[in-house]
């Protein structure tokens, strides 16, 4: 059964939504919103990018919807931890 999930965000002037939909073998897709802009820079378009994630990134990911949240905190370091942050491969101590 699949499970999915989402977060209400705002992203430049859209208000948008980051999803989360969780797979049989416990993998799950999130897709997230970003603009890109044109090369002038003036002028933009909101798209949307999706990454498949597994093992400890996938869990703690699942963490943020669970909670309904963008920001967790981490019980090791005392300090949050922001959904991009291990969304981009930033919050390493998923990565053993």
């Amino acid at each position: 059964m699949k499970k999915n999930k989402r977060l209400e965000v705002k992203v430049g002037i859209y208000d948008t939504c980051i999803t989360y939909v969780e797979h049989r073998d416990k993998s799950i897709t999130v897709t997230t919103p970003y603009i890109q802009w044109t090369q002038s820079c003036s002028t933009g378009k909101l798209q949307f990018e999706k990454q498949r994630f597994t093992g400890k990134r996938a869990e703690k990911i699942k963490e943020f919807f669970d909670k309904n949240t963008l920001i967790l905190d981490d019980e090791n370091y005392n300090a949050p931890i922001d959904l991009t942050d291990v969304l981009n491969g930033e919050y390493r101590d998923l990565d053993s």
